[in-house]
């Protein structure tokens, strides 16, 4: 096809994939995912996520279509922000930045978290915002339908960078790097760990960062229920918290 063989140089969310894979990059090639993730926070990063298309292009379309202008299928990759992208974005955070580190990722997280909230589809995420404010002030949800990868990325992401809940099996070991939002002091939740069981997991901020979004410990209570809500729980003593 025409055209097929012409380099493309536009950034695009993708390229964040090698990022987020930890250990990828190493000896001289170590500077490379923070100088991807540089240029990519850089020409796509918003408040609510990564534009599919830099602004500064002149293809790009904020919205998920305009009546009389174009539909979904001319702008989906050319502007709009794709919710998919969310884990793969925090997972790079983790692997470029320190745990605590102001742009780790918080204030990304809490702003999904009130769309998922307020969405058309309680407790669900559409695939698409639009990469502009709406009547709200906020970006409008766009898509047909509730979005299954979407929702269950920001899920992942509650466990991962807010919990920070990190089993690392093959060390026979589980880390836990807390990274709670700012002025939330207090978390607690129960994630399925084994067949039927589950673990019970509450965090509380300690030391002088209490509550300010400032570098602070964390105290942890860890219960491993084997065997069901009704089963004894175990306390787990391999666990490592990353302050």
């Amino acid at each position: 096809t025409r055209g097929e063989g012409l380099a493309d140089f536009r950034v695009r969310p993708t390229h964040l994939a090698a990022v987020a894979i930890p250990g990828l990059f190493t000896g001289p090639d170590a500077d490379i995912p923070g100088s991807i993730f540089g240029v990519v926070s850089r020409e796509l990063s918003t408040p609510f996520g990564l534009c599919s298309l830099s602004p500064d292009d002149p293809h790009f379309h904020p919205l998920y279509e305009k009546d009389g202008w174009y539909g979904p299928a001319s702008s989906l990759h050319n502007g709009p922000i794709d919710v998919r992208f969310l884990p793969v974005y925090l997972a790079s955070l983790r692997c470029v930045l320190s745990e605590h580190d102001p742009r780790s990722g918080s204030g990304l997280f809490c702003n999904t978290a009130r769309l998922f909230f307020s969405s058309p589809f309680p407790g669900s995420l559409t695939r698409y915002l639009d990469a502009a404010p709406g009547d709200s002030g906020e970006p409008a949800m766009r898509g047909p339908d509730a979005d299954i990868p979407a929702t269950a990325g920001f899920i992942e992401a509650a466990f991962c960078d807010v919990i920070g809940f990190r089993p690392r099996l093959s060390e026979n070991r589980l880390t836990l790097a807390p990274n709670l939002p700012q002025g939330q002091g207090h978390a607690e939740t129960s994630l399925p760990f084994g067949p039927g069981w589950t673990l019970d997991i509450k965090l509380e901020r300690s030391g002088s960062g209490s509550g300010t979004g400032e570098r602070s410990g964390y105290h942890a209570e860890v219960l491993w229920r084997v065997g069901g809500d009704d089963a004894p729980a175990v306390t787990l003593s391999l666990i490592h918290i990353s302050q």
